[in-house]
């Protein structure tokens, strides 16, 4: 006789802020604005405050503050694209 049992495991562990931008990075376009929309939906105005205690942080580099400036930058669409 034989039986099938199924097990799930569940498994947590902690993404690095490094793993983050990798994955990120490597994602389509699509995911990217899937990942930017979900943000929205669960930072809603208190995102604000995160922003504002990220550029206050001294730990932020002039590479990275450029980058928060160029998606401020780029938070329209071109007239091309709509």
């Amino acid at each position: 006789m034989s039986t099938e049992i199924t097990r799930t495991t569940v498994q947590k562990f902690n993404v690095t802020p490094v793993e983050f931008a990798e994955v990120f990075w490597s994602m389509k376009d699509s995911e990217q604005v899937e990942m930017l929309n979900h943000l929205a939906s669960i930072a809603g105005h208190m995102i604000v405050f995160q922003l504002q205690s990220i550029t206050d942080n001294p730990e932020l580099s002039d590479e990275a503050r450029r980058l928060m400036s160029l998606f401020g930058d780029y938070a329209y669409a071109t007239e091309d694209s709509e």
